[in-house]
């Protein structure tokens, strides 16, 4: 099958575009990307996604007009259908995750940004092992969400996609974290900052998805230099994005843990819901 990112937001964007809406002038596509989806994208970079996906046979074009390849749409298709063979039952979602009360699950990788592939796969998994859709998160930072922002906005409106309502709770109010609490607005999609809560005020992140807990903690490396960043920017002509979004591929050894546990993900959910829902 070609290769193609699913988490490129504008490549994509065409591909589901051009899935609902057949034979778009490049144009008209371009129209429907800025003003319907909203995406910041140039004409000149639009031309060269285009032309990219047409070279990798993904996108066919046709007196002028876009199209989905052919041959790309028949090994799509069967691919999909090998997923909801192989992924798709009950015991292939389970799979490496705890199945009974109280056990626990832990996966590890080199750094946070191999350890985000492993995240985000769990909580899609999760997505079919819960009734409730209302997940509860706890981040010590809006790490992600400034140095990830495209992938994190992307994550996060599939998540709403599938149903899922995400509260999301910063445990500190400095300049980024203010700044990054705003970055993503979405339906489905909340936030609030609140600095006397019951969990770690660095490296840490839980997220509550109803009996089930999927918690990281950072290691102290790269902890201490993401919380330098919070800490003493002030402005920001002060911050240096490339530098702090370098801290995801930091080498080292980074773990996430799931836990099934209903009493405790009952009382860190509460931990959360009474910052939430108090007056701001």
């Amino acid at each position: 099958m070609n290769y193609i990112d699913p988490l490129h937001e504008i490549q994509s964007s065409i591909i589901e575009t051009l899935a609902e809406n057949k034979n778009l002038s490049v144009k008209k596509l371009h129209l429907h990307l800025t003003q319907n989806l909203k995406l910041k994208i140039s004409s000149q970079n639009l031309y060269r996604t285009v032309s990219m996906l047409i070279k990798e046979k993904v996108i066919s074009k046709e007196d002028k007009k876009l199209i989905l390849n052919q041959e790309w749409i028949y090994h799509f298709l069967k691919v999909a259908d090998a997923i909801k063979i192989n992924y798709s039952s009950q015991e292939s979602v389970l799979d490496g995750l705890p199945k009974n009360e109280g056990e626990t699950a832990e996966f590890f990788s080199d750094s946070l940004m191999s350890l985000d592939l492993i995240w985000i796969n769990i909580l899609f998994r999760l997505i079919e092992l819960t009734e409730s859709k209302d997940w509860h998160v706890y981040n010590s930072h809006p790490w992600y969400a400034i140095g990830t922002i495209e992938t994190e906005k992307r994550f996060f409106e599939r998540l709403v996609l599938r149903g899922v309502n995400v509260s999301m709770l910063y445990g500190n109010n400095y300049f980024l974290d203010k700044y990054g609490e705003k970055l993503i607005n979405l339906s489905g999609f909340k936030t609030k900052i609140e600095v006397n809560t019951m969990f770690p005020k660095e490296g840490y992140a839980l997220w509550v998805c109803e009996k089930y807990l999927v918690e990281v903690i950072f290691p102290k490396e790269v902890s201490k230099h993401f919380a330098h960043f919070f800490q003493n920017i002030s402005s920001m002509s002060q911050f240096d994005l490339k530098m702090f979004s370098e801290l995801f591929k930091m080498k080292e050894r980074c773990s996430l843990k799931v836990e099934l546990n209903s009493k405790k993900a009952d009382r860190y959910r509460k931990g959360i819901v009474k910052f939430l829902e108090s007056e701001c």
